[in-house]
C-alpha cells in the first residue's frame, strides 16, 4: 500500500535534483581526500602499480582488467593509483541493515553486505547488500535455524549506498548489476535478477571552513528505485514506471524502502502471512547523519 502510495507521487524532474554527476576520479590529493571516505595503500596483488603513473582513468582501468580483479575502488591522485576504503560509517550502516532484515525477516530469506555479481569480460560488481528469498535458500548448517542462499550467483535484491553526490561511481555500478548480471561466473546473462535495487544517495550541502578544512551537512536522500532492466536515468524520467526517484528532506514526508515478497521471489499464501519488509527513510537518515556528524567531530574523512 505504501508503496502504491509512493508510485503515485510526481517524479522530481532530474533539473532539480541539484546533482552533478560530471565529477571525475581523478585530481589533486586535497580533492581526493575531501571527495573520497579514506584513502589507502594498493592490495598486495596490484601493488606493483602503486609506482606507475598513469595519464588517465581508462588507463588505469586497463590495468585493472589485465590484473583480472573486480569492483575495487582504485583512484588516482596525482596520477598514482591509490586504493579507496569504505569508512567505518558505511561498514556500520550495511551491518545494521544486515542484522535488523536477519533478525525480523529471518525465516523468509537472507542477506549479506559481502557479495559479488559477475559480469563479462571478467569484471564485476559488489552491492552493498544483498537479498535472497526463502526459495533461493537453504539452512545453514553450521548455525541452526539460519539461511543461507543456494544460489550465489545474483540475489533477488541489491541496494548500494553513495556518500558523494559529485561522482557517477554507484550509479554505474547498479546499472550493471540490473542490467549486465551472469548468472554465475562467464556464464549467461541473466534475464530477470535482481528484480529490484535501490541505489540511496546522500544529498549534501558543503560548507567549507577556514583554511582546507570542510564541514559537510547531511540534507537529505535521493533514493532510486530500478526493476530488472531499469537505470537511474530511467529513474529519473518521469514517463518511466518501471523505476522511480523519491527524495527525502529532513523533517519533510517519510519514504520507505520497500522490499515486496514477490521481489524475493516468495508468492502464493506466504507472501501474504511475510508481508513487506520496510525501511523508513527517516530512519536510516539519522543514523547516517549520527555516524557522519560523529566522524567530522572527530576530524575523520566523510
Amino acid at each position: 500500500m505504501v508503496m502504491d502510495l509512493l508510485r503515485g507521487e510526481e517524479k522530481k524532474d532530474a533539473t532539480e535534483e541539484a546533482i552533478d554527476d560530471k565529477g571525475s576520479d581523478a585530481g589533486s590529493a586535497d580533492d581526493q581526500q575531501d571527495d573520497c571516505e579514506e584513502l589507502s595503500d594498493l592490495p598486495p596483488e596490484i601493488a606493483y602499480l602503486s609506482d606507475q603513473v598513469f595519464p588517465s582513468e581508462e588507463a588505469l582501468q586497463e590495468a585493472l582488467d589485465n590484473a583480472g580483479l573486480g569492483d575495487l575502488r582504485v583512484v588516482l591522485v596525482e596520477g598514482k593509483a591509490r586504493l579507496v576504503m569504505p569508512s567505518d560509517q558505511h561498514n556500520l550502516i550495511t551491518t545494521n541493515i544486515v542484522s535488523h532484515f536477519t533478525r525480523t525477516w529471518g525465516n523468509w530469506g537472507c542477506c549479506t553486505g559481502t557479495h559479488k555479481i559477475h559480469l563479462p569480460n571478467g569484471r564485476s560488481r559488489d552491492p552493498d547488500i544483498s537479498y535472497w528469498g526463502y526459495p533461493r535458500c537453504s539452512k545453514d548448517p553450521s548455525m541452526p535455524g539460519a539461511l543461507c542462499p543456494t544460489t550465489m550467483s545474483i540475489p533477488d535484491v541489491v541496494i548500494n549506498f553513495s556518500w558523494k553526490n559529485t561522482e557517477s561511481y554507484e550509479e554505474e555500478a547498479i546499472d550493471d548489476m540490473m542490467n549486465r548480471g551472469l548468472e554465475q561466473r562467464n556464464g549467461t546473462l541473466s534475464t530477470d535478477l535482481p528484480r529490484l535495487g535501490y541505489l540511496i544517495k546522500v544529498r549534501f550541502s558543503k560548507k567549507r571552513s577556514q583554511g582546507s578544512n570542510t564541514r559537510d551537512i547531511m540534507e537529505g536522500l535521493d533514493i532510486y528505485r530500478l526493476t530488472h532492466g531499469t537505470t537511474v536515468a530511467d529513474a529519473r524520467d518521469p514517463n518511466n514506471s518501471s523505476a522511480d526517484h523519491w527524495c527525502y528532506l529532513v523533517e519533510g514526508p517519510d519514504v520507505f524502502i520497500t522490499i515486496k515478497p514477490q521481489d524475493l521471489g516468495i508468492t502464493g499464501v506466504w507472501a501474504v502471512v511475510c508481508g513487506d519488509y520496510k525501511i523508513k527513510a527517516s530512519a536510516l537518515f539519522d543514523k547516517m547523519q549520527n555516524y557522519h556528524t560523529k566522524r567530522q567531530s572527530d576530524g575523520l574523512a566523510t
